[in-house]
């Protein structure tokens, strides 16, 4: 599921934001998929990849948001799953800059 949230405010100041909030695996709170064998490949590879895979088709639906600053959080197994995606952005981030 995703919803996409603008301008917030934060300690009282209106502050513009663009927030991006992505549940992950398939199959955990509200999130679903079409095709049932996808909960039986999930795992932490397939959720890193998964969500790189829908955070680059966003950006390519969404250019004007390519040159925002970037940031990950989340809550709850996020410590587990927060780090894996970082590192599948960053290896394709630099797999990508030196070929």
């Amino acid at each position: 599921m995703v919803k996409l949230c603008t301008g917030m405010i934060m300690r009282g100041i209106r502050v513009n934001a663009n927030i991006i909030f992505l549940e992950s695996p398939a199959g955990v709170g509200v999130s679903y998929s079409n095709t049932t064998s996808d909960y039986n490949r999930s795992g932490d590879n397939k959720t890193a990849l998964d969500s790189y895979t829908f955070l680059v088709n966003w950006l390519e639906r969404f250019p004007e948001y390519k040159t925002r600053v970037f940031y990950l959080t989340g809550e709850n197994c996020a410590g587990h799953y927060v780090p894996q995606l970082a590192q599948t952005i960053l290896h394709h981030n630099n797999y990508t800059n030196h070929n």
